[in-house]
């Protein structure tokens, strides 16, 4: 239900093209909210079908007719209304997490190779945010009320993978200690029918 909205939020700020769309999608809520291409293409579909968008056909020189999609009045108070409702409380899919559950099973050289390079791929997202914040605080954005929020999402992001990387640090220093006793494996007996 929230890719509705997260559409809806990107036509709110300028009409666009399906492919552009797509784009600033994937440059910005795409970051926090994952869909594929076909699901953005279908979900726009049906929003125009129930009228939360409408297009316009530009002809274009030898190329097909691209259709710029814009919220509709319908779309924008619906966009409006759901912004008004709180949000719930994030559930958490983390397949790291996961790993990191069950990461007794491997040797401590396993387990810290998988977490560094886990923290590897946040090292470079946060590098990825941190450049794209440069940018933006050293322009108008943070003037721009409208698009403030993009930006506040991006601190969020930050904030998000710096954590991530001090998690890695304490977990790989964790796997580290030598000499130290972690708590001890807990083995299940098998039970003898009678």
């Amino acid at each position: 239900m929230s890719l509705r909205y997260a559409i809806l939020s990107l036509l709110a700020h300028d009409p666009l093209s399906g492919y552009e769309l797509m784009k600033l999608f994937d440059g910005s809520v795409g970051y926090f909210w994952h869909a594929s291409h076909p699901q953005i293409y279908k979900e726009l579909a049906r929003l125009e079908r129930n009228g939360d968008v409408t297009h316009r056909s530009v002809e274009q020189r030898g190329r097909p007719t691209k259709k710029i999609y814009s919220l509709s009045d319908i779309g924008r108070k619906a966009l409006l209304a759901w912004l008004r409702i709180p949000a719930r409380p994030q559930r958490v899919k983390d397949e790291m997490m996961l790993k990191t559950f069950s990461s007794g099973l491997l040797s401590n050289e396993e387990a810290t190779e998988l977490i560094a390079k886990h923290r590897e791929i946040y090292r470079a997202r946060l590098q990825t945010y941190q450049e794209l914040e440069r940018f933006l605080s050293s322009g108008p954005i943070l003037s721009n009320r409208l698009r403030l929020g993009g930006y506040l999402t991006l601190l969020r992001g930050i904030r998000h993978a710096s954590s991530y990387i001090d998690w890695c640090d304490e977990a790989i220093a964790l796997l580290h200690r030598e000499g130290e006793q972690h708590p001890p494996r807990v083995r299940h007996a098998r039970r003898r029918r009678s």
